[in-house]
């Protein structure tokens, strides 16, 4: 009887030990690259507070399953990544004319308004900011293109990842006296790091509104594309983009 027993134990552990553990490639959601600058109120390298555009992008990547881990680089450095290889991405990416055969884009995500910022008079127009003595922008973006092709020489790029702060101390003790690009950006931005808040920002008529988009490699996978795509689509539709919005850049935008 006791051997009985010993071999009904035994054939016990061997039909455990014959149940297949469940394994992390099973269970694990796919992880993707995500290359971006990080600029403040868009796209930072916080996990509380990552950002409008990284949010939006990473609420869209909880529904797709997708785990999306974001590498940040200087802007330049973040585009030559996705173009030189097959399987990432690139968020807060402005859809142009010259990049659209460069890249795959995959999302729109968020529309921003662009134009001047002062502390004085308001500059409403490209002729208008070549008057002004210094304008200030972020380097390798499409607003540095923009005003190159536009012919201005009273240019003064900053570098994502490092110059948020310094951009907006210069601004406030009148060594730059403009800054071209996002507005609710910028109003994020000053908020963070200017030391006399009370300062009037004077915001002129917006020169257009940019388009800022999820894209990839031109060899991205399609499905995976599509299944980020229709996880956007998603996000829109539930409204959780604009409460992130509002979440960052208040109702009044």
């Amino acid at each position: 009887m006791k051997g009985r027993k010993w071999i009904l134990c035994l054939c016990a552990v061997f039909a455990a030990l014959m149940i297949p553990a469940p394994s992390s490639a099973q269970t694990a959601k796919p992880v993707l690259i995500m290359n971006t600058t990080q600029i403040t109120g868009l796209m930072d390298d916080s996990k509380t507070r990552p950002g409008a555009v990284m949010e939006i992008v990473q609420r869209a990547g909880e529904i797709a399953g997708v785990d999306l881990q974001a590498k940040f680089y200087p802007w330049p450095r973040a585009m030559k990544n996705v173009q030189e290889r097959e399987d990432t991405l690139i968020v807060g990416i402005s859809r142009t004319p010259s990049r659209e055969k460069k890249f795959n884009w995959v999302a729109h995500v968020i529309d921003m308004k662009i134009g001047f910022v002062t502390l004085k008079e308001p500059i409403n127009s490209y002729a208008e900011g070549k008057e002004a003595s210094s304008v200030g922008f972020w380097k390798g973006t499409s607003y540095h293109i923009e005003l190159k092709k536009k012919g201005f020489t009273n240019v003064r790029p900053f570098s994502t990842n490092k110059d948020s702060d310094r951009a907006i101390t210069l601004f406030e003790l009148g060594r730059l006296s403009s800054w071209y690009g996002d507005f609710f950006e910028f109003r994020y931005r000053w908020q963070k790091f200017a030391k006399n808040k009370k300062l009037p920002l004077v915001f002129g008529k917006a020169m257009y509104s940019d388009s800022i988009w999820l894209a990839a490699s031109l060899k991205f996978p399609k499905k995976m594309a599509a299944r980020l795509k229709s996880a956007m689509k998603k996000v829109k539709a539930s409204g959780a983009n604009r409460q992130i919005e509002i979440k960052y850049f208040g109702r009044n935008q």
